[in-house]
């Protein structure tokens, strides 16, 4: 199995959450990972929204493009399936 090496103020943050969540140090590294990996997809993805919205050409396209999604939501899939949209 694979170590990875933390100095022993961070073992001791993982040791005491891991005992708070009632779950592994493993588990609660996996727990942390996956969330900060998430942060920085969101955070890429709101820079990257930023970038567009600074070229007005870009953004225009983007509002298109948005309409046309917006047009297939009321698709009339609602009235086939007897959902009340």
């Amino acid at each position: 199995m694979p170590l990875a090496r933390v100095d022993e103020p961070t073992l001791q943050r993982v040791r005491k959450l891991a005992a708070l969540e009632q779950t592994t140090q493993q588990e609660l590294i996996a727990r942390a990972l996956e969330a900060f990996e998430r942060t920085v997809l969101l955070d890429r993805l709101n820079a990257s929204f930023a970038r567009m919205r600074d070229d007005p050409r870009a953004w225009r396209e983007e509002q298109r493009e948005r309409q046309v999604w917006e047009g297939t939501i009321r698709d009339g899939l609602e009235e086939a399936d007897g959902a009340d949209g």
